[in-house]
């Protein structure tokens, strides 16, 4: 391995290699003051993330979870510490399918299963806590600042092939534990996220998934509102409110609410909240903006707000609106 190119020390190489053991490889750059650990793993990587004192969790495409305490220079398989990971729901996936690290207490996870199993560790995966939920998701939004509340979206028997009757679409739950036990908010949610507030919940949902065959993601997207919850829906629908109709795509950064709305001949405007979704106010732009895929960039100095023209874009994470 020629050192000159070694930028980072393992990154690189967990998610170019993908075989069958755990073995680790001094790969020997002293001369750099570099020792890069060589790992070989079940099969590539999907996921990982760091943590505080030195903790590296790995998630790879088999569903297997790994995981080092020495900053990366060895990890263990920690599969047979998740109960049942390994053994299969009927008509659903056995083992770890994403990953969900928590931004106010570096110390937890949680661990999304294949099935309507899931786990937690709170101490940065030396124990694990089996969530028994009885709920398969296809999502998960952990709070930025309050670590035991999380969103999560699920679709319903039909949309998973379970059943034939009903209409398929997706539910938005929320839970005050940490994923102990979840609470059914809202039907045929669309996208969901954390506001600003500690109790605010924006999401765009349909009324119904009647037309296109009974399933909601085949809708047109002009039939989405954005609504806005500001008690992490604990008064019910009645605490919730309309904000923006036709809002078929939206993003909350640290600047705002930046919402997408579907007008008239397929026109689009942007409309901006800078309190948590009380009020919008409506974007000025040089020209009409035509329904195409924008992304919001970042906040470059207060209050300017950086959208390049649909033109210039790559596909990117976070979109207000679909292609």
């Amino acid at each position: 391995m020629n050192c000159d190119f070694v930028h980072v020390f393992l990154l690189s190489l967990l998610i170019t290699f993908s075989f069958v053991s755990t073995s680790g490889e001094v790969v020997d750059c002293s001369d750099l003051g570099i020792r890069i650990n060589k790992f070989e793993l079940d099969s590539p990587v999907k996921d990982l993330i760091w943590l505080e004192n030195e903790v590296v969790f790995i998630l790879t495409n088999e569903r297997n979870l790994y995981r080092s305490d020495n900053d990366g220079r060895t990890f263990a398989n920690v599969m047979s510490f998740l109960e049942n990971s390994q053994e299969a729901e009927p008509r659903f996936q056995s083992g770890v399918l994403a990953m969900y690290p928590s931004d106010s207490d570096p110390a937890r996870v949680f661990f999304q299963g294949g099935g309507t199993v899931h786990w937690v560790t709170y101490d940065g995966g030396k124990s694990y806590l089996t969530r028994r939920i009885g709920l398969t998701l296809s999502g998960v939004k952990v709070h930025p600042r309050r670590a035991d509340r999380l969103l999560a979206a699920r679709l319903n028997d039909r949309c998973l092939g379970l059943t034939q009757a009903g209409l398929c679409f997706q539910q938005l739950y929320v839970s005050g534990d940490f994923g102990g036990t979840w609470t059914r908010a809202v039907d045929f949610v669309q996208q969901y996220e954390w506001g600003a507030g500690d109790g605010t919940v924006v999401y765009s949902a349909f009324d119904d998934a009647q037309g296109a065959g009974g399933h909601q993601f085949l809708r047109d997207p002009s039939s989405l509102n954005l609504y806005r919850s500001r008690d992490m829906f604990a008064s019910g629908m009645a605490g919730v409110a309309l904000v923006v109709r036709r809002g078929i795509g939206f993003k909350v950064s640290k600047s705002g609410i930046y919402v997408a709305s579907l007008e008239s001949e397929g026109r689009m405007a942007l409309f901006v909240s800078r309190d948590d979704g009380v009020s919008f106010l409506p974007a000025v732009f040089p020209e009409t903006m035509r329904q195409s895929r924008y992304t919001i960039l970042d906040q470059a100095r207060p209050p300017h707000t950086l959208m390049p023209a649909p033109h210039t874009l790559m596909p990117a994470p976070h979109t207000l609106m679909p292609a």
